[in-house]
Order: C-alpha cells, then sequence, then structure tokens
C-alpha cells in the first residue's frame, strides 16, 4: 500500500519539520474540505491497518494526486504578522514566543508570511526553527541592524526571482533615511515570486509604517504605492504590513491615543487606508467567504486598547477566498 503523503522540500529527511509542517498544511485543508472527522479517519484507519492506495479515493472521490494538484492549485496561504521584538521578560520572553510563533506559522499551513518588528537575531532564530523556509530582508538602519519588514516564504512552494527594499523617507535608497516627522527610519522589502505550483509569478510588499507620525504614514503609502506601480507593473500584487491606524470617529482616536499614544488619523480620503484602497482592495472586504476572528489584530498581549491595525491588500487580479485574524497565543 502507498504510504501516507509528506509533502516538502525534495531533501524532506534532512528538513522533516519543514515537511511535516507541508503536510499538517494540506491534511488541515482536507479537514476543512471533507469534515472535522477526515484527519481521525485517517489515523484510526492507520491504527486498524485499514489504509491503502485507495483510501483517498474512497474517502473525498479523488486520488491523493489529484487532492494534491487541487491543494497547490495556486491557492496562497499569506499572514502579516508582527511578532514584536525581543526585549520582553517572563511568559513573553523571545525563548518562550520563538516556538509559539513557528507553532503558529506552521499549524495555520502559511505559505507566506510578511512580518513585522524582526531584528536580525530574531529573524536568524525564524530561519533555524523553519527548515525549508527562505526569508529576505534587513534592519532599517544606516548598518542594516535594527528591526526589518522580512518577507518569509515557502522554498518548497516559491522560487525567489527578484527582490529588494526603499526607505520611506525623501530618499528611498538611502539606508536609515526617515522624513516627515517619522519618530524612526521605515522600511519596506518586496520579493518576485515564482510559484512552482501553478508557473504564475506575482509581487509581494511588505512594511510596518511609523506609529507617531500622520505624515509619515500618509507619505510612506503614497510612497508605497508608487513603488509597486513601477517595481511590479500589472503582475498580481499583496501587500502586508502594520499600517499602525485604522479609521474610527474622533472620540474613538482620542482614547487611543490617552490609552497608548498612538496617533492615529482622523477619517478622510487621505487616510493612508483609503490611500490605499484607492489601488489595491482590503483583502477582509473582499473575501468570498465570511471573514473569521475578530475584527482588531492588535491587544499588546491583552493588556492594552485593542484595534485593527494590520492589513493584507491585494490587487484586483488577486482572488480572496478566506479571512481570518488569528488569535493563537504567540
Amino acid at each position: 500500500a502507498k504510504d501516507p503523503p509528506v509533502f516538502g522540500p525534495k531533501d524532506a529527511a534532512k528538513k522533516a519539520d519543514g515537511s511535516y509542517g507541508t503536510t499538517a498544511a494540506f491534511l488541515d485543508w482536507c479537514r476543512k474540505a471533507y469534515g472535522d472527522d477526515f484527519v481521525h479517519g485517517l489515523i484510526g484507519d492507520l491504527r486498524a491497518k485499514r489504509y491503502d492506495e485507495g483510501w483517498w479515493a474512497r474517502r473525498t472521490g479523488r486520488t491523493l494526486e489529484e487532492l494534491e494538484a487541487h491543494w497547490k492549485g495556486g491557492r496562497l496561504h499569506i499572514a502579516t504578522y508582527n511578532i514584536r521584538r525581543a526585549g520582553d521578560k517572563g511568559d513573553n520572553c523571545w525563548s518562550n514566543r520563538l516556538p509559539r510563533i513557528r507553532d503558529v506559522i506552521l499549524r495555520r499551513g502559511f505559505t507566506l508570511v510578511g512580518l513585522q518588528e524582526a531584528f536580525p537575531g530574531q529573524i536568524e532564530d525564524l530561519r533555524r526553527a523553519l527548515p525549508g523556509w527562505e526569508s529576505f530582508g534587513q534592519g532599517r538602519a544606516a548598518d542594516r541592524t535594527d528591526e526589518a519588514s522580512p518577507i518569509f516564504w515557502n522554498a518548497a512552494r516559491f522560487k525567489r526571482l527578484d527582490a529588494g527594499e526603499f526607505w520611506l523617507s525623501d530618499h528611498p535608497e538611502k539606508p536609515g533615511s526617515k522624513a516627515w516627522r517619522a519618530a524612526f527610519p521605515r522600511i519596506c522589502s518586496w520579493v518576485k515570486f515564482k510559484d512552482r505550483a501553478t508557473g504564475k509569478e506575482f509581487f509581494h510588499f511588505n512594511t510596518h509604517l511609523d506609529y507617531r507620525s500622520i505624515d509619515a504614514r500618509r507619505h510612506s503609502v503614497e510612497l508605497i504605492l508608487r513603488r509597486i506601480e513601477s517595481i511590479a507593473g500589472k503582475a498580481p500584487v499583496v501587500l502586508t504590513g502594520d499600517f499602525n491606524d485604522e479609521i474610527g470617529t474622533a472620540k474613538y482616536l482620542a482614547e487611543v491615543k490617552k490609552k497608548d499614544k498612538t496617533v492615529l488619523t482622523p477619517d478622510g480620503p487621505n487616510h493612508p487606508i483609503n490611500l490605499t484602497k484607492k489601488v489595491l482592495r482590503d483583502a477582509r472586504e473582499i473575501s468570498t467567504s465570511e471573514p473569521k476572528g475578530t475584527v482588531w489584530s492588535d491587544n499588546g498581549y491583552g493588556e492594552k486598547h485593542v484595534k485593527r491595525i494590520d492589513y493584507i491588500f491585494v490587487s484586483d487580479k488577486v482572488e480572496v477566498s478566506a479571512y481570518e485574524t488569528c488569535c493563537d497565543r504567540p
């Protein structure tokens, strides 16, 4: 009988964790498609020695090869994830959060992840914790230290064709540059990918906007949209990021500022989110299925005012079949 599947890199024996993560993503897709008892049924039949090559067709009406092709058929699993710097103590210290973050990425079956607040040491730790994954993105400071906005991807699924970075300032090519009263230098990383499953090419941009300056967020979005047009042209685009902003009433914005000192932008045509939506579409708003999870995306370990500041935007050539704000504890 044919063994159960292990999808992943060709050198799976050397990169077992990455392969098993890919297998877990496939089985979770099967569970969602064929019922919550799907995986339990597979395990039960394996233990009872009832598993054979025809198991998949009997259960789903498709062979294993057909299921794999259907699963890989162009569907991307993309996440935006502010992992927070490695300065916290106690239960939220980095050594405790690292395995949790890895588990969230693998358990959720993400294939592309835009990270924010990732420092060089954290990026290296995640590279080691995610065998079979690659990343692009360096620190925002002039010496390339400090936090980065890197993009991580499953190398078994995607091939990097090109990549680059630019700073959110009047001098985008100058490392460490900042402008518009921003508190810190800010950066945008991008990668051009080829999907090994379909042969299609697309771009992923990822960023982290300033928390203090309304002007900085507005000008940064305008710069990012111009760069998307010049770099990606008419190719499909995904933009992920912590925008440090959301749309709300004046009263609500005042409450947020009082609680955590974040200066949010008043609603209007020049709001960074509204500016972005003139060119790209909010994945949550266009999902063909009902969005899951909370609307808000930031809760400061459950201690701060909750707000939606994390976004995934897509171009008009990208269809969103599902959207969820994951509440897994990092």
